[in-house]
């Protein structure tokens, strides 16, 4: 199984200190071993660099398992095996062994493994247990699949063995879950693979492409401006945005975009295939300012699917006189401390913990079939989608496209962080407790920008100030502390009401339409419960008002949502919590097509 696996794979190395061993493998099995490489010649090799030193070599994140030894042969010493004895029986350390080298030597983190005898004996027994089980699928656990992290709660518990039925089914590649309830975490899963050619695990900081559940955010950037008096939902934007007012939009107001009733439901959609516009931060925000309504401000709700990112994003700018990085760092990241965790428009540094996009080839077949939708443009119907989908998988795993500035559609977040931002929203801006201690690694306790990108996203002019990490330096200023020692990011008893535009609001949207003020509305049988936003492909953020709900589900498999349904249904039924109808419609064993 072993000698199977090493033919399969180019670029792998096991250097082994034990000479019987080696011949053994070598004559026997005929496998060739090769001793050592040095990791200098592997680096400039792969990686193109001419002058490598001992710093770099660690910086890279070439090795992740044991202790490193640099000189001139590069070890790795893994751990020893019978420190596991009183936890698992053999087959179990076998198995976990396997997954670890694997997962390590295909993503090329580690290319030379030393092991001992008995650790050679433990990782070809496991290999074969560990390739049998990925090939059978059903025998698929917790060891090879759900990241070792704590169990919160008797739900969280439930809920990975629904992921190890749908992994087993081939519904999911990578996920992660989080769900608040009360303030408090109850569930921080993540499972499965960063993609489809990436075996790596997804950890609980890996970083996900949202697609449209950024859009969540940027509305909840543009309220905390009204929030702090920097603007009015009531106002024209022409008044706030210099040369917005041409073409027929000197009546838009910022309520209008909140509400996608601007009329400019197709403007900017030809920025998803065209990803050097869609990387031009300025020229996008440019384009938008020249276009044309199709329809008079307030009177038709059409889903702004592109045009609403920049609209939200050139309205902040211009508003508040600093950068949409800025803000979004201000506004939300660091007074939740979730930095390293919540992105739209990623730096330099965080690559090697980012997720890339697949698809579910049946879901596409399905999504062709989906009769047209009225409530969506013209440019953005069922067919159109489904045929764009491959396209966008691969558009949106492009560190191009990564980087660029798409408060639409292009937010990188972690479940943890997402699910944190709608239990804050949830409680009505206050600041929930400290993530809990026991999510490894630590939420927040990732650089927001790290060092080495600073220069470089200076240079492309997408950040100002963003450079400038506070992550570790407590400098939370924007979190609102009032007389009773709570600490806000919004405050008031209306700030709901904002987000639903509803009550006082309800004159700025319309009241029988899927939108708020930013937010989709959730619905059950009682009425409205709440809000979110949900992305293409399935990922989705809401929150439940009246039970201090909250949950992020992000996936890397772009589905028409049964995974995440069943999920939803699975977390909010077991917590007495209202399944929104959104994801009600979808049951174990049934599809339903639901575009979001």
């Amino acid at each position: 199984c072993l000698k199977d696996f090493l033919s399969d794979s180019n670029n792998v190395f096991i250097g082994i200190d034990v000479e019987k061993v080696v011949n053994k493998l070598e004559n026997e099995q005929k496998v060739k071993v090769s001793r050592y490489v040095d990791v200098r010649d592997l680096v400039k090799r792969e990686l193109g660099y001419r002058d490598v030193d001992d710093h770099m070599v660690k910086d890279l994140g070439l090795v992740e398992i044991g202790k490193i030894c640099l000189g001139k042969e590069f070890d790795v010493v893994l751990p020893e095996m019978d420190s596991y004895d009183c936890f698992f029986d053999e087959d179990e350390i076998g198995v976990k062994f396997a997954h670890l080298v694997v997962t390590k030597l295909a993503s090329r983190r580690c290319m030379v493994i030393k092991v001992s005898v008995t650790g050679l004996l433990l990782l070809i027994a496991g290999m074969g247990l560990w390739v049998r089980d990925v090939k059978n699928g059903s025998a698929l656990n917790a060891h090879q699949f759900i990241y070792d992290s704590p169990i919160h709660s008797d739900v969280e518990a439930k809920l990975r063995q629904l992921l190890i039925r749908l992994a087993a089914d081939n519904k999911i590649c990578g996920i992660q879950v989080c769900a608040y309830k009360d303030g408090e975490v109850v569930i921080d899963t993540a499972a499965g693979m960063l993609g489809k050619d990436d075996p790596r695990p997804v950890q609980l900081d890996s970083l996900f492409p949202v697609f449209s559940a950024t859009k969540g955010v940027a509305a909840g950037m543009l309220h905390w401006l009204v929030h702090n008096g920097k603007l009015n939902l009531e106002e024209n934007i022409a008044n706030i945005w210099p040369g917005f007012g041409i073409n027929g939009k000197d009546l838009i107001k910022v309520h209008h975009v909140l509400n996608h009733t601007s009329g400019l439901h197709n403007a900017m959609s030809n920025t998803l295939v065209d990803p050097p516009l869609m990387s031009d931060w300025n020229a996008c925000l440019n384009s938008i300012q020249t276009s044309t309504p199709e329809s008079e401000p307030g009177h038709k709700q059409l889903y702004h699917y592109s045009s609403f990112g920049y609209l939200c994003g050139g309205i902040i700018e211009h508003a508040s006189g600093k950068k949409f990085q800025e803000i979004l760092e201000e506004a939300i990241v660091h007074p939740l401390n979730v930095e390293g965790e919540l992105y739209i428009g990623i730096p330099p540094g965080v690559e090697s913990r980012l997720a890339s996009l697949t698809f579910d080839t049946e879901d596409l077949k399905a999504r062709e079939r989906t009769v047209t939708r009225i409530d969506l443009p013209s440019t953005l119907q069922p067919d159109r989608i489904a045929k764009l989908i491959p396209l966008l998988a691969n558009l949106f795993s492009s560190l191009e496209v990564r980087r660029a500035i798409v408060p639409s559609a292009n937010g990188h977040f972690s479940a943890r962080a997402l699910a944190r931002y709608y239990a804050s929203l949830a409680a009505g801006g206050i600041v929930p407790p400290p993530h809990s201690p026991s999510s490894k690694p630590l939420l927040g306790s990732n650089p927001h920008i790290p060092k080495s990108a600073s220069s470089h996203y200076e240079k492309r002019g997408n950040v100002v100030g963003a450079s400038k990490d506070t992550t570790k330096t407590g400098d939370h200023n924007n979190i609102t502390c009032h007389k009773d020692g709570v600490n806000r990011i919004f405050h008031g008893p209306k700030v709901h009401d904002a987000f639903l535009g509803v009550g006082d609001y309800g004159s700025l949207a319309l009241p029988d339409g899927a939108f708020g003020l930013g937010f989709v509305r959730n619905c059950s049988k009682e009425g409205v419960i709440g809000f979110g936003h949900s992305g293409l492909g399935g990922s989705t953020g809401f929150c439940d008002i009246k039970h201090k709900f909250s949950i992020a589900v992000l996936v890397n498999t772009i589905s028409v949502g049964a995974v995440t349904g069943r999920i939803v249904q699975l977390v909010c039924s077991e917590l007495n919590v209202p399944v929104p109808l959104d994801f009600a419609q979808f049951a174990e064993g049934e599809s339903y097509i639901k575009l979001n």
